[in-house]
């Protein structure tokens, strides 16, 4: 299968690698998939996405990928980070990011990206945990760097 997907943190963050030449028919069941899974977890999923395997990007329009706006809009849908995305790629995947209003963010290794993701997650538990009690004398955390 051109597109795997596995648990890097189970229900937290998601491994997507891109893998060969990916046809439309590929890309709509991933999308599906990904709509299964980010309902049946219990929070916020992040997605870190490879892309140094992939050949080559579906050829189409956009609105062929019917489930892409639902995915993109699923509220539990959090960061999006990449590894290895080419840059027209890129620039075509932040314009959509923006359009969605998603949060992203570009790594040079998945490492590197679970490492973000991970902070992220600390970062909101803080500011849940200080939210539910506001006599606390917890500091301000840093927001991160999109």
């Amino acid at each position: 299968m051109p597109i795997v997907k596995t648990w890097l943190v189970p229900d937290k963050i998601m491994l997507v690698d891109h893998i060969g030449k990916l046809s439309v028919e590929d890309f709509e069941r991933h999308l599906e998939e990904t709509i299964e899974m980010l309902d049946k977890s219990p929070g916020i999923v992040h997605t870190i996405s490879t892309y140094v395997k992939m050949e080559g990007m579906p050829k189409g329009s956009l609105d062929q990928f019917k489930n892409l706006g639902r995915v993109m809009r699923h509220p539990k849908l959090g960061w999006s980070a990449n590894v290895g995305l080419k840059p027209l790629f890129a620039f075509i995947y932040k314009i959509m990011m923006k359009t969605f209003g998603m949060k992203f963010a570009q790594f040079s290794s998945i490492e590197e990206a679970q490492s973000f993701l991970l902070q992220v997650d600390q970062l909101q538990a803080q500011t849940q945990k200080s939210e539910a009690t506001p006599e606390s004398d917890s500091q301000e955390p840093q927001k991160p760097v999109q």
